[in-house]
Parts: C-alpha cells; structure tokens; sequence
C-alpha cells in the first residue's frame, strides 16, 4: 500500500510576545471573540498543497493552550488598536519587519458559525418568507452524518443528530428583483409598508482573496392604508433607494445577525 505523503509543518517564529484581539470561528462552529497571547506561529502545507497558519499561545484569562488556524480568523486588533478586516495583512508586516522566511499566506475563508435559531420576523417588523435562510445565508445543519468508529465495508455509520441553523461569515446575501416583504403575517391585505425589490445582484465570495464582492439592491418602500383595497387606494406614498449594497438591504430589513462572541 503507498504511503501518503506527511503534511510539512515548520516554525515561523517562537517565543513571542504578540498580544492581540481576535474574532474567530472555532473548530466546534462558535463564534468567538478572545485578547490572546501569541508566542508561536507555525506554517503546515498539506498533501494537496493547503496552506494552514497556525498561532499558538495561552489564553489571557484562563491560560488554556490557544491554538487557532490563520484562515478561520474573522478580525484581528492590534496591540496599537488597529482593527485589521484580513489578519494576514498584520502578520505580513510582522513577518517583513522580524525577517520571516514566508512567501505565502492563506486567505480568510467563507465558513459557518453556529447560532441559536433562525428568527421568523426582521427587527423593522418586515415578515420574510421561507426562502429567509438563502437570502441572508443561513443553512440547517444535517439531520444524519456519518460517525463514529468504521464498519467492515470501510465506511462510519450513519447517526442522527441534533440540526442547528448555521449562518455565513462573511454573510453573502442573495436578494433578487422582484421579492416583496410586508410588515403583517397576513401580507397585503394587513400590511402598512411593503418593500419591492426592482433590480438586484447577489454578492459573491472571492476565494482568492478571502472577501466578499459586493451585490447591489435597488427597491422602493411603500407606505399603505390597511385593508384589502386595490393599489390606488391602499398606496399612500413611496420611495426609491439605488445603489444599496445586498448587506445594507439586509441591515435595512433589520435582518443583521450579531451574535454573542466569547465562553
């Protein structure tokens, strides 16, 4: 039988005294947000080329070992204050200033962090569809994986699982032309406003670069008469909004996610 080749693992640097802020996506999928102590940056590349930055230290508050990949880091904030959207960028300018033998960095990825359900109404009062989990890139986590110790053919059994909604960081949000919310359960016939989306791009997720690539959303808002009665009668007046980026629709909406970082 051949043997596979062993990921390359080296140190980069050790014995540091890097005191930083990071937002990250831990291995369980929470999203977490820890003051580390760095002291050791290590660089792997596995057998189908990956690269896998990892750094290394004790916690400042409970002095377990830290230990996260470079690439599931959202944000990091610099020991000056300064809030870096790519982790790498502050660690490349490290590197060049502490002469570090590193000619490739890993970028951030497009991952999931668990949170603690799927909300049925926007915080405007908008009441989004069923289709509310693709548009703001909210998934439900498999009812059956396979796990668990293999069987004779090879393969790990299958189990049931606990699901749990999953949203994106970064989002990427996919609203389209033509969806309309309403702020009532009971859509037209109770609703008071009304947004109807006109034109639209969904945003797209760089893979090279590790950021999104922003799509746009034009729409008008209404402002309505209660009662089932016919447009003419139930519009009272209107406003249009272009160029609006797929994120801030969805902040507009009342659709933004901040969940609770931290143990």
């Amino acid at each position: 039988m051949e043997n596979k080749p062993k990921p390359k693992s080296r140190t980069i640097a050790r014995d540091l005294e890097l005191k930083v802020g990071i937002t990250y996506i831990s291995t369980n999928g929470h999203l977490r947000h820890d003051k580390v102590h760095v002291s050791e940056i290590t660089k792997e590349i596995t057998e189908v080329g990956n690269i896998i930055v990892r750094l290394l230290g004790p916690k400042a508050r409970n002095k377990k070992r830290f230990k996260i990949s470079l690439s599931r880091c959202i944000d990091l904030t610099s020991p000056d204050g300064d809030i870096y959207q790519k982790p790498t960028d502050y660690f490349k300018v490290i590197a060049q200033q502490n002469n570090w033998e590193i000619s490739r960095w890993p970028v951030k990825k497009h991952l999931y962090y668990k949170i603690q359900g799927k909300p049925e109404r926007t915080n405007s009062g908008y009441v989004i569809p069923n289709v509310y989990d693709e548009l703001v890139d909210m998934i439900l986590s498999p009812e059956w994986v396979q796990q668990g110790k293999k069987l004779p053919n090879g393969k790990k059994p299958w189990v049931r699982v606990q699901r749990f909604w999953k949203h994106g960081m970064p989002a990427i949000h996919k609203f389209s032309q033509g969806q309309i919310f309403y702020n009532h359960t009971n859509g037209w016939s109770e609703a008071t406003r009304a947004i109807q989306i006109s034109a639209a791009t969904p945003d797209k997720f760089n893979s090279e670069r590790g950021e999104i690539e922003n799509g746009f959303v034009e729409f008008t808002e209404y402002e309505m008469k209660p009662g089932n009665l016919s447009g003419k009668e139930k519009i009272i007046s209107s406003k249009q909004y272009t160029n609006i980026t797929q994120t801030e629709f969805a902040n507009y909406l009342g659709l933004s996610i901040s969940p609770k970082t931290g143990d």
